[in-house]
């Protein structure tokens, strides 16, 4: 099983979606990104990404954006500051070479 450190998951209310926290890679600081998947839905991604699954099985509604955040800790703007203004593409990773 995974372990992503520290972390809390809100629920901010029917239909409303949830607030992940959680430390981010390298860093001991905590980020926090809202997110507009059902607590319930967002518990059983988590349980089962954590236990092996690929992030973007069982996150298909997700943005990129918000899946890494999920992966890493890493918001979009520290992303920017870190490896700059590129746009983020995790299909890049999953496709085939030619």
């Amino acid at each position: 099983m995974k372990d992503i450190g520290e972390f809390d998951i809100a629920n901010r209310g029917p239909g409303r979606g949830v607030t992940f926290t959680r430390g981010r890679f390298g860093s001991t600081e905590l980020s926090s990104m809202n997110l507009d998947i059902e607590y319930a839905e967002f518990v059983l991604g988590l349980q089962q990404w954590l236990r092996g699954a690929l992030i973007q099985d069982v996150f298909p509604k997700a943005t990129p954006e918000e899946r890494e955040f999920i992966v890493s800790g890493l918001t979009p703007e520290v992303w920017d500051k870190i490896f700059g203004e590129e746009e983020y593409n995790d299909n890049e990773l999953s496709e085939e070479p030619e």
